[in-house]
């Protein structure tokens, strides 16, 4: 046994030449309110509480000394309880397992020293109520408590060991308020086998238990049948789940009282796994570790229902009760918050942005083999066109599929998950694994359920970057990658990223490396049909060189001694883009632009000095021809090393001044600007992407001017028809998702209008260049039908006419113009209002 290890090793022998133990001064300070116990005072310590409960401590246990002193603590409380208090039923001692009394009482409750803190058990004992006890075995068994690391957990299981249990209960009484029920119960007849009361005890930490009144209550509750015929079954026992009113029998028949089935199924190693899973409710909320507790000992695999506060949750949870309470006592079920549980879903290899989600896990062990029910992800998608699909598929096929996956699932017909992202949506073949990111040229995304494809078929020799987001050179190994990759594309080699953060790949294809680092991998293509296998570079962070000379040695179609070439050729490209970058954030420092400010006439009149247009440069940018939207989705990004770029982005920037441009003209007739200080230029329409009531120049307040508020949006209401109430709050992200993007697409309609019979509009926010440009970008992206992978260059157009634009530096707000703004709607609006 584990406690020889320790605990033997220097308890009081025969062998008296043996040195004595030391001493132990926890026993000593505690010994007031924390008696030392003995086999021989065993009984009288049990006696007159509903339970005792005992630490077994010694000092060469280091890793439960956090539980030990938690426990004295705990003690001390105890020790003033009133005498009405559930404190006074419950009775804490201690074991010291290094004395001869001691150590058989250690041993009778097969005490160990832990090797993890989390392995730490206390022990209690208690009276089974108005079954025999008093000097049988069956009497002593203990209970084994968790140790714990703070009082609060450790005084709500004692709380819970206090309980009453083993009392006669009427049928009426075990039958009311179980509905309501926070705990399990349990009710066994009078007079059941010893064996069933001992498994049942095990578990009141659990649930309650309880023994049926008399032969009525038992008939009442099938625990007695009268006259039972071939047909008819008595019940062993008869529980309720927490919060459920309907109660589960354990039946054996009546008929086969002494048959070796009527034995087994009476036996309490047979009686405990079946009561122990119904100590948990059919679809739980769980969200602690204490909430945990009961799942770990079940031993059962685990259902996990990831919940994001979205209309569809009621559904999935009713789908998914439907489902579990047939599968209880061969599946538990609970629900978790996706957003606090969101390292769990990525675990189970769950895409991110598809909630509701389910997913199984073998067991609660973080390594245990787990699935994702997958079938819910074109939901997902169409939910971006058809609102309300998610709602339909729970509502639905949900069920019917739920139940197959778990079936396979328990039956090891389908292959385990890995921790993935969605694959990219388009992808260069059915088993996908390029996407949206680009084509050959761009670094493509890889996720781990893609991997497998990539490494077994790709049509082109491959890089693959794996990687995760505590590299300490992120940025600077980013740039330089992206820059590699066009240049690759020249002989065919094609460019992956794999975020090792948020995916896994199976364990045959490309293995995990060092957090924290960057690691490099060749794929041969088409490698399964070659008989061919990947390449790793044994370095981690590598410097180019050595990935363009790794490159060079397992690729076929590169020319060799091009290493130095190409190195100088990236570098070159780096420095450039390094550039640009500091362009841009020129552009996005807000501190920047109080100092540009601060330059005031001469600085900006010094700018237009270098230019070779005249001194007093245009207000703003002339009318040009409506682009095509080919123009759109082929528009290059902006050359932010361009003089001439650099110059209109200073007067774009400042304001007040007599260079400063405070607004630009888009498409003909829709102006993107500051709200301040952009004065009224014969519009008919002004669309306010900030709070109008502060921010908004007097001249687009005048009579007549139509006015459109986006929502602003305080505690989860549009305040906007009383903005001036709410001067502090203004337009944000959860403005353009509010009421399901209705308000924004009614914006985007009104634009439409308006510009479609000539007139002029103006859409405004504090600097003209991020909400107001989402509006526009949103406007643009229906107008022409721009698809997701060409967002990108409606960005470089918008951003063509107005250089200081800078929303994609904002990812959420990226990330919605890309992936969640609702075209369709957007378009049905604007056409319902030409019609």
């Amino acid at each position: 046994p584990a406690y020889r290890r320790v605990m033997d090793r220097d308890w009081v022998r025969e062998d008296q030449s043996l040195e004595q133990p030391e001493e132990d001064s926890f026993f000593a300070e505690h010994e007031k309110y924390l008696p030392q116990l003995t086999e021989a005072g065993l009984l009288e310590a049990r006696d007159g509480v509903d339970s005792l409960v005992i630490l077994v401590r010694h000092a060469a246990c280091k890793q439960c000394k956090v539980a030990d002193d938690t426990f004295a603590a705990v003690a001390k409380q105890l020790s003033s309880a009133k005498k009405n208090s559930w404190k006074a039923r419950v009775r804490l001692r201690v074991v010291d397992p290094r004395g001869q009394g001691g150590r058989v009482l250690a041993r009778r409750l097969n005490a160990f020293c832990a090797t993890v803190a989390t392995e730490c058990r206390y022990f209690a004992v208690a009276p089974l109520g108005e079954t025999t006890w008093a000097d049988s075995v069956a009497g002593l068994e203990p209970i084994r408590i968790r140790g714990r690391h703070s009082e609060k957990p450790f005084m709500a299981d004692l709380q819970r060991l206090a309980r009453k249990q083993f009392t006669a209960m009427t049928a009426t009484e075990a039958m009311e308020g179980r509905s309501n029920a926070s705990r399990g119960l349990a009710v066994l007849p009078a007079n059941s086998m010893p064996e069933l009361v001992v498994a049942a005890h095990r578990l009141r930490l659990r649930l309650d238990v309880a023994l049926a009144k008399d032969l009525t209550d038992e008939q009442s509750l099938g625990l007695y049948v009268q006259d039972a015929g071939d047909e008819e079954f008595a019940a062993l026992a008869v529980a309720w789940q927490p919060g459920e009113a309907e109660p589960n029998l354990l039946r054996v028949p009546s008929g086969l009282d002494g048959s070796s089935s009527a034995t087994t199924m009476r036996d309490g190693v047979f009686f405990e796994p079946w009561l122990r899973a119904r100590v948990v409710p059919i679809l739980a909320n769980t969200s602690t570790f204490e909430d945990d507790e009961p799942y770990e000992e079940l031993g059962l695999p685990v259902a996990r229902l990831f919940l994001n506060g979205s209309i569809s949750d009621a559904e999935a949870r009713m789908a998914v009760y439907d489902i579990a309470a047939s599968f209880v006592g061969e599946v538990v079920f609970f629900t978790r918050n996706a957003t606090a549980k969101a390292h769990e879903w990525r675990q189970h290899g769950l895409p991110p942005g598809c909630f509701p989600a389910f997913a199984l896990a073998l067991a609660m062990r973080h390594n245990a083999t787990k699935y994702a029910f997958l079938d819910v992800e074109e939901a997902c998608k169409r939910e971006l066109s058809v609102p309300g699909s998610l709602v339909e598929f729970w509502r639905g096929p949900a069920r019917a599929k739920l139940r197959v996956f778990l079936k396979d699932a328990l039956a090891g017909r389908l292959e385990p998950s890995k921790m993935s992202e969605a694959p990219p949506e388009d992808s260069i073949f059915s088993g996908g694994f390029a996407g949206s990111e680009g084509s050959l040229g761009h670094v493509r995304r890889l996720v781990g359920r893609t991997c497998k494809a990539l490494v077994e078929a790709s049509e082109t020799d491959a890089l693959v970057e794996a990687y995760d987001e505590w590299r300490r050179d992120h940025k600077w190994r980013t740039l330089r990658l992206d820059l590699l990759a066009p240049m690759l594309a020249t002989w065919n080699i094609t460019v992956y990223r794999l975020d090792l953060g948020y995916n896994e790949c199976p364990p045959d294809t490309l293995p995990l490396i060092s957090a924290g680092y960057s690691g490099y991998f060749f794929v041969p293509r088409r490698a399964k049909e070659r008989g061919k296998k990947w390449h790793r570079l044994k370095k981690l962070d590598p410097s180019f060189d050595r990935v363009l000379n790794f490159i060079e040695k397992h690729a076929e179609a590169m020319p060799k001694s091009k290493v130095k070439e190409l190195l100088k050729e990236l570098e070159g490209a780096a420095v450039i883009a390094e550039r640009v970058e500091a362009a841009r954030k020129l552009v996005s420092d807000h501190g920047t632009w109080a100092a540009t400010t601060a330059l005031g006439l001469v600085g900006v009149v010094s700018f237009a000095l270098l230019r070779r247009h005249s001194t007093l440069a245009p207000r703003r940018h002339q009318p040009r021809q409506g682009p095509s939207k080919e123009e759109i989705l082929n528009a290059p990004a902006v050359d932010f090393e361009s003089e001439a770029v650099r110059m209109d982005m200073m007067s774009q920037l400042v304001a007040g001044e007599v260079n400063s441009v405070s607004y630009s003209e888009i498409i003909p007739n829709l102006d993107l600007g500051r709200a301040g200080d952009t004065k009224n230029a014969d519009y008919r329409l002004v669309v306010c992407a900030m709070n109008s009531a502060r921010q908004l120049h007097d001249s687009l307040k005048a009579p007549g001017l139509e006015r459109v508020q986006l929502p602003i949006i305080v505690n989860g209401e549009d305040v906007s028809a009383d903005a001036s109430s709410h001067a502090d709050k203004d337009v944000g992200l959860e403005s353009f998702e509010f009421d399901g993007q209705r308000p924004l697409c009614q914006a985007l309609s009104r634009i439409d209008q308006v510009l479609r019979k000539g007139g002029k509009v103006f859409v405004c926010c504090q600097h003209g260049k991020d909400c107001s440009a989402l509006v526009v970008l949103a406007y643009l992206r229906a107008r022409f039908s721009v698809p997701r992978e060409r967002v990108a260059n409606l960005y470089n157009y918008v951003q063509s006419k107005r250089f200081i634009v800078s929303l994609r530096e904002n990812p959420q707000h990226w990330h919605f113009i890309t992936d969640k703004f609702n075209v369709v709607l957007a378009q049905q609006m604007m056409g319902a209002r030409r019609d």
